[in-house]
């Protein structure tokens, strides 16, 4: 198995993220968003969220001021969501795009892995040990990757990144096992490249490294929209 670049691993763990009030993690990618799993936020049954309840949730940056992000989607069936800046308070929101400008976001993998085919991956867990693994696409068509690795994968770690050999994020942490059952501790993962809606996945493909402009969320959830990039200066600077 070969190694995950140092250089890279530091960059994943500046931009990985603890939710400490329901004890799960999530990571920065393009355009300003957190993505974690779907499982690690406290949503409303009822449709208070299609009318603008977000579902606030505390962040935990590894340096800087905590701070409050919102629910912008969630694929429950996946078990992903994303995350964006909570303009509740203009202290959180100062404090969300400290981390957010000053962090430099981890790239998503838009790679395509072969049914059956195995592929190191690193998993940044919660207490921020490095573990190694294999992932594999394991049913025709998934949206969530198989992961197997030796080591314990230990609670928490859910919404936490799991990257490849070049720290390319493949998989956002969902379920793990306390057990292992003889070839390693067996866990799953949600594939964004698959598993998030079409227009924000199509927002982190074409952005810079800004922060997210809220005023846009119409449009990004508008997946029939045209497939060419948006211009630049929708975002906010």
């Amino acid at each position: 198995m070969g190694e995950l670049a140092p250089d890279m691993r530091s960059l994943i763990e500046k931009a990985t993220v603890k939710l400490p009030d329901v004890g799960g993690q999530a990571v920065l990618v393009k355009g300003g968003f957190l993505l974690t799993a779907a499982h690690c936020l406290e949503l409303l049954t009822t449709g208070g969220i299609a009318l603008g309840d977000r579902s606030p949730v505390l962040v935990a940056p590894p340096t800087g001021s905590q701070f409050r992000a919102a629910a912008l989607s969630v694929e429950p069936l996946s078990d992903i969501a994303v995350l964006a800046e909570l303009d509740h308070s203009d202290e959180s929101r100062a404090s969300f795009y400290e981390f957010a400008d000053n962090t430099t976001a981890v790239e998503i993998s838009l790679d395509e892995p072969h049914f059956g085919e195995w592929f190191d991956v690193y998993i940044l867990s919660y207490n921020g040990e490095w573990l190694e693994g294999r992932a594999a696409i394991w049913q025709p068509h998934a949206r969530c990757l198989g992961i197997c690795s030796m080591n314990k994968i230990e609670s928490g770690t859910s919404g936490g990144p799991v990257v490849d050999a070049a720290g390319r994020l493949v998989a956002i942490m969902s379920r793990t096992s306390e057990h292992n059952h003889g070839d390693g501790f067996v866990a799953s993962g949600a594939r964004p490249s698959t598993a998030l809606p079409a227009g924000i996945l199509r927002e982190i493909e074409c952005s810079p490294e800004r922060h997210f402009d809220s005023a846009i969320l119409s449009e990004l959830l508008d997946v029939q929209s045209s497939d060419h990039c948006r211009p630049t200066d929708h975002h906010g600077l």
